[in-house]
């Protein structure tokens, strides 16, 4: 009966320690490739793209249409009881410390590791007062960071180019 109960308290932590979020329409990096400076228009733009998340003004009537994207994805995994004392025997610091603070004192509740994935798109439009398409930027980044054991790494992938179009 602990045993049982012990699987399942691990397995509702995994999955109440997931989750996911977003913000926005994802952009299509094809989609925003289509559209040519001096060439496009404001009307062209929202039908491919849809409406903006936001639009600002600037000088001489020109008009800035922004897009904006952002989803975060978190996981989690628990590691119990003796499954913890291994991995923190195998850590590279071996006994000591580390086997205090990711096998010997966490293992009994366990140890946890848990990571985030955060992807932005962000693009923005100024279009001049003829309603064409004067300049574009387009960035999509996504960082996943990855914590656990007492150790954390951070990594930023540009997956499309940053930069004027």
């Amino acid at each position: 009966m602990k045993n049982k109960l012990s699987i399942l308290s691990i397995g509702l932590a995994i999955v109440f320690s997931s989750g996911c979020a977003t913000s926005g329409n994802k952009l299509d990096p094809s989609k925003v490739s289509q559209i040519k400076k001096g060439v496009t228009t404001r009307a062209e733009v929202e039908a491919l793209l849809g409406s903006p998340s936001h639009v600002g003004m600037g000088g001489e009537g020109r008009r800035v249409l922004m897009y904006n994207f952002s989803e975060a994805q978190t996981t989690g995994r628990t590691y119990a009881g003796m499954g913890a004392r291994m991995i923190g025997s195998a850590l590279p610091f071996g006994g000591g410390v580390g086997a205090i603070a990711a096998g010997g004192a966490v293992g009994a509740a366990g140890a946890t590791q848990h990571g985030t994935k955060v992807r932005q798109q962000m693009l923005q439009i100024i279009v001049g007062k003829d309603n064409v398409v004067e300049d574009f930027e387009f960035s999509d980044n996504t960082t996943n960071t990855d914590s656990g054991f007492g150790v954390t790494t951070i990594k930023t992938e540009k997956t499309a180019p940053e930069g004027k179009k």
